[in-house]
């Protein structure tokens, strides 16, 4: 079982969570913010295994950078539309 703690969020960041919730994205407030600070804990703990600070994932993709070039505009593009299809938002044009 763990501790009851509150936090204060923002207007905006409150309406994006019962968004989550009411499209069964999660089963309450209190699971999305579980599974956020879960998320951002494993994050810190990967900083921490990797020895540098480094996330492993952002030096993955600074390698790639550094080899392939960045990503073009066309692509990048791309992948900001598939975000925002996945998210369920339609691209503004």
């Amino acid at each position: 079982m763990g501790k009851k703690v509150s936090a204060t969020l923002t207007d905006a960041q409150l309406e994006i969570i019962e968004r989550a919730v009411s499209e069964g994205a999660a089963k309450s407030v209190a699971a999305f913010v579980a599974a956020a600070v879960a998320e951002k804990c494993g994050a810190v703990s990967r900083q921490d295994a990797h020895g540098d600070g480094e996330d492993p994932l952002e030096s993955l993709l600074r390698e790639m950078d550094e080899e392939y070039g960045p990503p073009s505009p066309e692509a990048e593009a791309w992948a900001e539309e598939q975000i925002a299809r996945l998210l369920g938002r339609a691209q503004s044009a």
